[in-house]
């Protein structure tokens, strides 16, 4: 059955990989929309030229000109035009900065056909919808930078992490308030310095404390300050840390810690916008955006009359729900090799990793979350027999908390099926790869892209297994 042609623009499909390319073009032409594709950036360039160009839908990593480069050319010749960026490797470095940038959205490979046209829809919507042309361009030669933070970062491709890190780049660039909300350990604080980063405050202070670590007194002159002679020991001004982060951003963790006495000052430095330092009769104006993070249910603390409601609507302009780790099991891989590249440039200490211990990490439920797991291969490195880290390594109570493996009382008392005809994980995975790479010739890059994974792990995929038959 034909479909009707959409009469809502014209698509710009851009992708060194051309059978990812003919792919998406047919997809979307069976879907009736008109596209346009061409292999490299400088010709989406020249294209972009002609006009009439409403959608752009590019591959990241391309040579000479990336889709990150592609992305701001095209802000800066046309804000309305949509983009929509394509990789197989979601980080936040790419996620959050290229909403930040301007971009619709962000997919990873692999992706379905009905995911796709689903946010090809989207896009065309809001380009006839859109009246303001200036909405994703960012102001003439400002440049916003992103940066690891302190040779941190935030690391995962699973959905919620990549929905994550989207919101994270829509965020930034207002001054809106922030509430994250967490468990401990899930890197809230993190979060909160690359919204910073990525903010039009970027070059001014970020300042952070964590509220549930000092006593309600000596909250109150760390945060608002105090003059010389205001109690018994101020032998000395202090401007306080709001002062400090005037024109920046300041983060204040664990916000459920504070008193309700506490709770009413801090409202009204949000409300007025302005502090009052103790001992001083006048307050100061100030411009400071806040972050504020809880790893608490806020919401039942309301109820329980344990924080104030309305300073809750103050600081929830904006939320963000940061997942535990045993609820994005599929990132403990991407961040194990993060921790273990972390230790190899901190100690140089080159200690790789058993496949079976990366699988009995990955089943393990994280109560410490990403810190615990950065712990635990920081120590795993450090105390390493050998240059590999086997199962036979790690933490006893990982290994038995692990449901890695299945251990059966008395095996022989069981029934057990022949297990001739049974294959393992192993194998699964290795008669797919090679489904995949037949499928695309042979061609390795554009099946690791495809799968979603590296070259490198593709490869060690195909050497591991003993099967030599396959390929028939």
């Amino acid at each position: 059955m034909t479909k009707e042609t959409f009469q809502t623009g014209k698509i710009l499909l851009v992708d060194d990989d051309e059978a990812c390319l003919s792919l998406i073009d047919l997809v979307l032409q069976e879907e009736g929309f008109d596209t346009i594709a061409v292999n490299n950036g400088k010709d989406a360039l020249k294209r972009l030229e002609q006009g009439d160009i409403d959608l752009v839908i590019s591959d990241v990593q391309m040579p000479y000109i990336d889709g990150d480069t592609l992305l701001r050319e095209i802000k800066k010749k046309d804000s309305k035009v949509e983009v929509i960026l394509i990789t197989a490797h979601a980080t936040l470095t790419g996620a959050a900065k290229a909403i930040n940038n301007g971009a619709q959205d962000y997919l990873t490979k692999p992706f379905n056909a009905t995911e796709l046209i689903t946010i090809v829809k989207t896009a065309l919507d809001r380009r006839s919808n859109l009246t303001l042309a200036n909405n994703n361009k960012l102001a003439k030669g400002d440049q916003l930078p992103f940066s690891e933070i302190d040779g941190d970062r935030l690391v995962g491709s699973s959905p919620v992490m990549l929905e994550l890190f989207k919101q994270i780049g829509k965020v930034a660039k207002t001054d809106s308030t922030v509430l994250i909300l967490g468990e401990s350990g899930v890197g809230k604080e993190m979060i909160a310095k690359q919204i910073h980063k990525l903010s039009n405050r970027f070059n001014q202070p970020f300042v952070a404390l964590n509220c549930g670590a000092l006593t309600e007194s000596l909250l109150e002159t760390e945060l608002f300050g105090h003059l010389k002679g205001a109690f018994t020991g101020a032998q000395f001004d202090k401007p306080g840390l709001f002062l400090e982060a005037n024109k920046g951003t300041i983060f204040l963790d664990e916000i459920t810690e504070t008193s309700l006495a506490f709770q009413s000052k801090l409202l009204r430095v949000l409300q007025e916008g302005e502090v009052l330092s103790v001992g001083a009769s006048k307050a100061k104006k100030i411009d400071v955006r806040v972050i504020a993070a809880s790893n608490q249910n806020i919401d039942s603390l309301v109820k329980e009359k344990l924080f104030r409601l309305d300073l809750l609507y103050r600081l929830r302009v904006v939320e963000l729900l940061v997942a535990p780790l045993r609820e994005r099991k599929a990132d403990i891989p991407l961040l194990i090799e993060y921790f273990l590249n972390k230790q190899k440039n901190k100690n140089q200490l080159q200690v790789e990793i058993s496949e079976e211990a990366i699988n009995c990490l990955s089943n393990y439920d994280w109560p410490g979350n990403v810190r615990q797991l950065g712990h635990v291969v920081e120590k795993l490195v450090v105390l390493a027999k050998h240059h590999k880290i086997t199962t036979d390594d790690l933490p006893k109570d990982i290994k038995e908390k692990s449901n890695t493996y299945l251990f059966i009382n008395n095996p022989e008392d069981q029934a057990l099926p022949s297990t001739e005809s049974l294959l393992s994980l192993a194998e699964v995975e290795y008669r797919h790869v090679i489904n995949i790479l037949n499928q695309l010739g042979g061609n390795k890059s554009q099946a690791a892209r495809v799968l979603g994974i590296d070259r490198k792990t593709l490869d060690r995929i195909l050497k591991r297994s003993t099967t030599n038959n396959l390929l028939n």
